[in-house]
């Protein structure tokens, strides 16, 4: 699998290279090659890359569809199920207590964030492509929540982010949530179902395939 991954890497870094040379044979026939060897994140996005500049549409839906598929895979095999902490802890910007009663039976996006989190603010615009996505499904319900470390209410209430995106905010107030939750670095991010399990946890920005990652993870909690 390394072997694959790392000539996936390496083909599809070359077809760039002959691609700006000119030699554009040589740099299909390295995208080819790449792909047969990988469809890793990296490998693929060069791809998608080279579809792009030499305007092949249809090698760009094929690839999308084979990442899809072996995303789905992926995403279904880290499937948990274990009671999700407490979210009485959460408050609006306004400082009043989330009602815990109206999230029940409902499917749940909870992402931990904070202003000083540059990976934090890379992933804002892909949980606003997924906010878009659900705003109108009441089954869903979005909680961007400031995790507290290093931030006040204050920090939250002035956050830039709160005129740019339109998913709804809210601050932690449990210094010990990282503890709950099992999480030392930012952004976090969690699906609960219905029950009340978190189905999956999401920690880190792992780039473009978080949009697509999580909107599978939703759709299996939602099932």
């Amino acid at each position: 699998s390394v072997y694959s991954t790392a000539r996936g890497n390496l083909l599809s870094m070359l077809a760039q290279i002959n691609y700006k040379r000119g030699r554009i044979t040589e740099a299909q026939q390295n995208i080819d090659a790449a792909l047969q060897a990988s469809l890793d994140k990296e490998t693929a996005d060069n791809a998608a890359w080279f579809f792009r500049k030499t305007n092949q549409p249809d090698r760009l839906d094929q690839l999308q569809a084979a990442r899809l598929k072996l995303m789905k895979k992926d995403v279904a095999k880290k499937r948990i199920r274990i009671p999700a902490p407490s979210l009485k802890h959460f408050t609006t910007l306004d400082g009043k207590p989330v009602d815990t009663i109206t999230l029940k039976n409902k499917v749940l996006l909870i992402d931990f964030w904070a202003t000083w989190c540059g990976p934090c603010m890379e992933e804002m615009p892909y949980i606003q492509k997924l906010y878009d996505a659900y705003k109108q499904n009441p089954d869903v319900v979005f909680m961007v929540v400031n995790s507290g470390s290093r931030n006040t209410l204050k920090d939250a209430q002035s956050w830039f982010g709160n005129r740019k995106y339109s998913f709804p905010v809210y601050y932690n107030t449990d210094p010990a949530v990282g503890d709950k939750f099992k999480f030392n670095v930012i952004p976090a991010t969690y699906i609960i179902n219905r029950e009340g399990f978190i189905e999956f946890s999401n920690i880190g920005f792992e780039g473009a395939d978080i949009e697509m990652k999580l909107k599978l993870q939703i759709e299996i909690a939602l099932q």
